[in-house]
């Protein structure tokens, strides 16, 4: 089970082995770390997560800009990882700490810290002022062992969530999912569109594009769709349907397999491989013609797999 803390306020009842850093996309080079935490924490220590989150903004950005995965996302990556504690305050609670400071109460004393786990390139305390070494010093003054995690590439690339930020928003989804370890998603609770999928007899779900997500590039692509009754491929426009007039990012999914009025209901998305980009057809007719075309590639390249 896994407890989640919001505020400096809180403090551990067990000594902990704590993975620090922001984690906004649990990534393979986080999971390192969080993994370290984790297997270093043997019988005697609680695996913990110290992150944070960011209050502000109106949702507004520009492209390659936005989170990777949401609060809910992460707690579930976490979980996963075998991580049992997640203190994540706002980040203006302790944005004016000295490291010094951050070490003695947040760790120490708040988390009980025996054990501390970091990438290569952490900073921390006011104005990002301390980095490893300042860590490595601290923890070494007050008893606590430190475990620094050097850069994670695949394919020689650093993997970075501005790598994926970039990666998704250009489309390139099946690239950033190697890196994260794990799909793009888009979650959320499916809406009543304006019914010309299924005037056309390919019903679709609907999911708005939450303006906080980095914003895939629009376009037609291969998708798996996790559903209250279970999973299915599908196969999902991201974009503002140019044909029909609409205005707002969607996630717009065929499900490949699947009958039933599914308004209401919770559903996830995830976006497997880009196949084209969105396009406003000259007819409802043109369209329909495409959307045949790209079920049957769907199908095509789903066949015989099981989502």
């Amino acid at each position: 089970m896994l407890e989640i803390a919001t505020t400096l306020q809180f403090c551990s009842l067990q000594p902990t082995s704590v993975a620090l850093g922001f984690f906004d996309g649990i990534h393979l080079g986080h999971a390192a770390v969080i993994s370290q935490a984790v297997s270093g924490a043997g019988q005697a220590l609680r695996p913990a997560v110290f992150t944070f989150t960011v209050q502000g903004g109106d949702g507004s950005k520009k492209s390659g800009q936005g989170r990777i995965i949401t609060e809910q996302r992460k707690h579930q990556l976490l979980q996963q990882l075998g991580v049992q504690l997640v203190l994540t305050p706002d980040f203006s609670e302790f944005r004016g700490m000295s490291p010094r400071r951050f070490v003695q109460q947040v760790l120490c004393q708040q988390l009980q810290a025996r054990r501390v786990c970091c990438g290569f390139d952490f900073h921390f305390g006011k104005n990002g002022a301390g980095n490893v070494d300042t860590l490595g010093a601290l923890c070494a003054e007050m008893g606590v062992e430190l475990s620094v995690v050097g850069e994670v590439r695949l394919g020689g690339e650093e993997i970075s969530s501005t790598s994926i930020r970039r990666l998704i928003a250009a489309g390139q989804v099946s690239r950033a999912a190697q890196m994260l370890g794990h799909p793009y998603q888009v979650q959320g609770t499916v809406q009543r569109g304006n019914q010309l999928g299924r005037t056309m007899q390919f019903p679709t779900i609907n999911l708005p594009i939450d303006p906080q997500m980095v914003l895939p590039r629009f376009g037609v692509y291969l998708s798996r769709v996790y559903l209250p009754g279970g999973r299915y491929w599908g196969i999902t426009n991201v974009g503002v349907k140019p044909t029909v007039g609409s205005a707002l990012p969607l996630a717009e999914t065929n499900i490949l397999g699947f009958s039933g009025n599914l308004y209401g209901q919770p559903a996830t998305v995830e976006l497997l491989d880009f196949l084209r980009p969105e396009q406003k057809f000259s007819s409802v007719q043109a369209l329909y013609d495409q959307v045949q075309k790209d079920v049957q590639t769907a199908r095509r390249t789903f066949a015989g797999r099981q989502p």
